[in-house]
């Protein structure tokens, strides 16, 4: 407790103080009893109280000051314009609240309290005594190793798991919205969903700003833009990138406005520039901070696996097992699926089917044209006659006189049986003169 006494300095020392409630100051009929002014926002006031226990505690005043003043102890609106606005917000602050008080996780600050008074409404977490990860990066605090820090990370991915599978985000995820308690575990506060909510719906707040720079993934600069844990995993590689290089990364905005001119993406990689940190951790917070959100992981679970080693950085196991997850814990989910739309499906060219082999096609397929089958002739002739007549001094006879009575029969596939089988004889009869003719006793 000593060390939160001694952060109970004086209000006006402290700047956005002026419109904060006075130390002494009871709320909910003497349950809790300021101590001191926190710090104080576009939407609210943090205080650090105490209940009727002694416990020190977190108060949260929604108060979002471009609307409101303080009248005595009241919040009241600087115009009778804003009034609905003003209730907008309050609402809005106690429905997150409410959301916030289901999350059991010891990485979450935990919220005992929500309550309505001097008009407005008030919330009751967790004091978490120890420094938050901007005051040890920039005042040096302590050091933090890199097994240290990745095991930070771990954590703090277990409990974006637990929010993202309640649907819900945190959306203001940063170095002074991450404190480490007295084991040195980093614990996440401040949610920024309900600001964003607010703001989307008073015009008066619509202005105020809602993004960090650094820490914002470019998306949150466009009005309207989609809500995905996408946001928070850059978010978180942001803060990361911070703890581990002690400098805040070139703001999204800024990063998607030189890629769309053409200009090389201002973002330095990691890889090389963090003695003492694997590759692949580096490689990770480098992938939370691409600027498209299809090229970030898709969850917190997703990160943690690839950090496990169990799956690629495509991530496609990991999808599948948060999808798997994410259907187990809302059995009662129907999907709504549509039939595909129908394409025209070129037909195939249609093949003739093979034909049946027979002995008489087998055959048939072996004989050649009748012009090639009549040179091969012609020329085996010319060889037979030269053979036989020069020995026995005969006259040479023409090609015409062998072929004489020849009946050629054009067949379906080439030449006829009959004019095969009187060839042959041909070619035995000079053969047969041929061999004679050299034996012959001259």
């Amino acid at each position: 407790m000593d060390s939160v006494e001694a952060q109970l300095d004086p209000m006006d020392e402290l700047p956005g103080s002026e419109d904060a409630l006075a130390p002494g100051t009871k709320l909910l009929g003497g349950v809790y009893t300021i101590d001191r002014f926190l710090k104080s926002g576009g939407f609210g006031i943090t205080y650090i109280a105490h209940d009727s226990l002694g416990r020190h505690v977190v108060i949260k005043e929604c108060f979002p000051g471009a609307i409101c003043a303080r009248h005595n102890h009241s919040v009241v609106v600087r115009s009778r314009h804003s009034l609905g606005e003003l209730a907008k917000v309050v609402n809005c602050f106690k429905l997150e609240v409410r959301a916030l008080s289901r999350i059991a996780h010891k990485n979450i600050v935990k919220v005992h309290d929500v309550f309505d008074e001097n008009d407005t409404a008030y919330m009751a977490m967790d004091l978490i005594s120890g420094p938050d990860l901007l005051d040890v990066i920039d005042d040096r605090v302590e050091v933090l190793t890199p097994e240290r820090v990745m095991d930070m990370l771990e954590q703090l991915l277990g409990a974006l798991t637990h929010i993202h599978g309640m649907g819900m985000l945190h959306r203001d995820i940063s170095p002074d919205n991450i404190l480490l308690d007295d084991q040195g575990d980093p614990v996440l506060i401040d949610f920024g969903a309900a600001r964003e909510e607010s703001a989307r719906k008073s015009r008066a707040l619509s202005g105020l700003q809602i993004v960090k720079d650094g820490y914002s993934p470019q998306e949150l600069y466009i009005k309207g833009a989609e809500n995905a844990p996408t946001i928070d995993i850059y978010a978180l590689g942001a803060t990361f990138y911070h703890v581990i290089t002690g400098d805040v990364p070139p703001d999204g905005n800024s990063r998607l406005l030189k890629i769309a001119e053409g200009q090389a993406d201002p973002y330095e990689s990691l890889i090389g520039r963090a003695p003492g940190y694997p590759d692949e951790f580096l490689r990770a917070v480098d992938k939370a901070l691409r600027v498209l959100p299809r090229d970030r992981f898709q969850s917190a679970e997703e990160w943690r696996l690839f950090l496990d080693g169990k799956i690629s950085n495509q991530g496609a196991e990991a999808a599948i097992s948060t999808l798997m997850t994410w259907l187990d814990e809302n059995p009662n989910t129907r999907v709504k699926t549509e039939p595909l739309p129908k394409r025209e499906i070129s037909k195939r060219p249609e093949f003739e089917k093979p034909k049946k082999i027979t002995r008489q096609s087998y055959d048939e397929s072996l004989l050649v044209d009748e012009e090639t089958e009549r040179r091969i002739t012609s020329k085996t002739l010319r060889i037979i006659r030269s053979v036989i007549s020069r020995p026995l001094g005969l006259e040479e006879t023409r090609e015409s006189d062998w072929l004489e009575d020849t009946v050629v029969e054009d067949g379906p596939q080439g030449l006829s049986v009959e004019y095969r089988i009187r060839r042959a004889a041909f070619w035995v009869i000079g053969l047969s003169l041929a061999v004679g003719a050299f034996h012959w006793p001259f």
